[in-house]
């Protein structure tokens, strides 16, 4: 039996009141979860139902790869506002349903745990100009996923998607144009934390998240394009 900080990244009902809960836990990666009767519990855990909920649980190791029991579940930290302010919500929205595309069954990675817990608590203690943050999110966590853009080049006025780095010239179809490429450098070498304010307009957001999803996909074979993206598009 393993004790594990985790994250709720997706839950849906099974039959009439059981719950399966997929969560991505620090120790042991993304598991399932099923909790039988959860709807009819007077006093059950609503926290589970929203995105990055943080819980402690244990688990019993050798049953990776199939839907397990939880034991000993309960919350592990409280957020301030950040499951209840609507505009933070649809931003956990989002990032829970890449999240969910990106990580695969049972590959545990603490570093990403750990980006993800620090990255959701800064965006919690933020009271405004977060509108950037997806951006930020995204553009960091490609590092612990193995893609981030090398920047060895930075100085090259375009961007390859494709490759991941800078360039001279158009290396393929995804190949970003100056104006764009300085977009994206820019987004590249942000700088978030609780005292800064938003950098880009409505429009650059919605075209450096378009070349973001466009560049998981380049990289991440099974990446399936969000289903709140018009949402968020339409927020930021």
């Amino acid at each position: 039996m393993k004790k594990t900080r985790a994250l709720v990244i997706k839950h849906l009902k099974y039959g009439d009141s059981g719950l399966i809960l997929h969560l991505y836990t620090r120790e042991l990666g993304m598991l399932a979860f099923m909790i039988k009767g959860f709807y009819k519990q007077k006093k059950r855990n609503r926290s589970l139902l929203f995105p990055f909920a943080e819980v402690e649980i244990s688990v019993e190791e050798n049953t990776r790869g199939s839907l397990k029991h939880p034991k000993n579940l309960q919350t592990s930290h409280a957020f301030i506002d950040l499951h209840t302010q609507p505009a933070k919500s649809i931003v956990l929205q989002l990032l829970s349903e890449i999240i969910n595309s990106c990580l695969r069954q049972d590959e545990a990675n603490p570093q990403l745990y750990d980006f993800i817990f620090s990255a959701l608590t800064l965006l919690d203690q933020k009271p405004k100009d977060f509108a950037d943050f997806h951006l930020y999110f995204l553009l960091k966590m490609s590092h612990f996923l193995g893609f981030h853009p090398n920047t060895e080049r930075h100085e090259a006025p375009l961007f390859d998607l494709e490759g991941g780095e800078f360039c001279y010239q158009m290396q393929s179809g995804f190949t970003l144009n100056e104006e764009e490429s300085l977009f994206f450098k820019k987004l590249i070498f942000l700088h978030f934390d609780l005292n800064s304010t938003n950098v880009f307009n409505q429009a650059q957001r919605r075209f450096l998240l378009n070349s973001l999803l466009q560049y998981y996909q380049l990289h991440l074979p099974d990446f399936r394009e969000p289903k709140s993206l018009e949402v968020i598009k339409l927020l930021f």
